[in-house]
């Protein structure tokens, strides 16, 4: 409950009920208290309720003499269970692809089509490298500025690549980017995690009924479209962009936008990048019996990571500008060490390969892995190092403890904090250096995943149990006591 303002004081101890949403008996009575909040974040005098010891399946609500009755809510094991079907749901028509009327009412057909670009495909290939030697350069070997938009602009083509469709659309336009191996990541870490609450036709997608997780096939979609990219050499662009956002006619329906995009260079960095995720739908598709589904993937992944790690490789592209001048652009002169190590671990996994083992155990590999696992709070490391964690036998001594460690001081870190925030939302204490960052909006998304990793690692309910109150944050317990996932909650914008 929260205050909008009203003094509520007279609630403090009151008694609420919980009701049967169905026979309309009460069948649990408590204490309404107080609940401090050390930020002052929402100025609100919040109250919590506690029925935790109800844990009968069923509908109910909860009645406050002189105050209301709730929403009708629902307690049993599959509470969340419409939360998770929604959500995937939503990647599902962020497809980049045609959606047929039998799965969804809001079926389209594909009108994007995808030409080679000569652009580069990672954020920090954009900026002022020149005194390493590499980057965007001009004749006289100069730094030359280039935003995205500009370089695709500047370097597209008339070479239709008609197989490269798939992935998921970004925001309010349809490129697909190296951030969206995030989202195969986190479906696939998913399932390897708690692989029985996984089934087939979960989701009602179009692979539904192939014998194979839904999940896992959701992630697939987000592979293929990389796989059916890559060059003969081996390597793999992971960026497919447009020469600007939906605009003028279109700024108001993206949905009619109709201009090319064009896919990025394949360099060793992205070439890298899809190898280990790659690897990891070949490993979830083997842990489902699908093996020969799995190969082509496996192999595809191979062909990436020998073309990452191939020293005589390095991309280099040039174009004339529409003033005549000639401008460059080369990638770094060695590919990132921490891509190629967790490339490795995936690849290893998934085949077995004593090659790959022995890799593992290069002073620059291992160097790397404990560097990027001590910085497992940045939100793209915790589920990469959930893999070694849940397979310590399988990696050089002292990889698996040291994740563990990690995942579970950082989720630590936010079961110690949220008891401070009055709506017991997921974040650093008020004192903690990185408090500030919540205002970039990673809401749940970084504590939730080292929360839902300790738990799986540990079996402490207390992250699960700090994790499902974090949730409740996400889906209506908040100051504007509203849900911030469309389609949830009882009340909601009709379409």
């Amino acid at each position: 409950a929260h205050s909008g303002g009203v003094d509520l004081s007279r609630f403090d101890g009151a008694m609420f009920s919980v009701v049967d949403a169905e026979s309309r008996e009460v069948v649990f009575d408590g204490v309404i208290e107080h609940r401090a909040d050390d930020t002052d974040l929402s100025g609100e005098t919040v109250y919590q309720l506690d029925f935790s010891a109800l844990t009968t399946p069923g509908e109910y609500y909860i009645r406050i003499p002189g105050a209301g009755r709730s929403w009708d809510f629902t307690v049993g094991q599959d509470a969340v269970g419409e939360a998770f079907y929604t959500y995937a749901r939503g990647l599902y028509h962020n497809r980049c692809g045609a959606l047929d009327s039998e799965h969804t009412p809001w079926a389209r057909g594909d009108i994007h089509q995808t030409y080679q670009g000569g652009f580069p495909p990672d954020r920090q290939d954009y900026q002022d490298h020149s005194a390493e030697g590499w980057g965007f350069r001009d004749s006289s070997g100069a730094f030359v500025e280039y935003g995205s938009f500009g370089a695709v602009s500047a370097t597209a083509t008339d070479e239709l690549l008609p197989d490269v469709v798939g992935g998921w659309h970004d925001a309010a336009d349809y490129d697909r980017r190296t951030y969206h191996f995030f989202i195969v990541e986190d479906l696939l870490q998913t399932y390897f995690m708690f692989p029985d609450n996984f089934s087939d036709g979960q989701l009602n997608i179009p692979e539904s009924g192939n014998g194979i997780p839904d999940i896992i096939d959701e992630a697939r979609w987000g592979i293929d479209v990389w796989m059916a990219a890559q060059k003969t050499s081996g390597g793999v662009g992971t960026w497919i962009e447009a020469v600007s956002h939906p605009a003028g006619e279109f700024a108001d329906d993206p949905g009619l936008d109709t201009q090319r995009y064009y896919l990025s260079l394949a360099t060793r960095n992205s070439s890298l990048h899809y190898a280990r995720h790659a690897a990891m739908l070949g490993r979830a598709l083997i842990a489902v019996g699908a093996t020969a589904e799995a190969e082509p993937y496996i192999e595809s992944a191979r062909r990436a990571y020998e073309f990452g790690t191939d020293e005589s490789v390095r991309i280099s592209h040039s174009w004339e500008t529409s003033e005549g001048e000639v401008h460059t652009w080369t990638e770094p002169p060695e590919p990132d060490i921490e891509r190629r190590m967790w490339a490795l671990t995936e690849l290893w996994l998934a085949t077995g390969d004593p090659d790959f083992e022995s890799e593992l155990v290069i002073t620059e590999v291992e160097d790397a892995f404990f560097y990027a696992v001590n910085q497992v709070f940045w939100m793209d490391s915790i589920f990469k190092a959930v893999n070694v964690a849940m397979n310590p036998e399988s990696f050089p001594d002292g990889w698996g403890e040291t994740a563990l460690s990690e995942i579970t001081e950082l989720a630590g870190a936010f079961t110690v904090a949220y008891d401070s925030h009055a709506y017991r939302r997921l974040w650093y204490a008020a004192d903690h250096g990185y408090f500030f960052s919540m205002a970039w909006g990673l809401g749940l998304y970084l504590p939730a995943r080292s929360l839902l990793a300790s738990w799986r690692l540990t079996g402490d309910e207390s992250y699960r149990d700090a994790l499902l109150l974090g949730l409740d944050f996400h889906h209506g317990a908040n100051p504007m006591g509203r849900v911030h996932t469309t389609g949830l909650g009882k009340h909601f914008a009709a379409v």
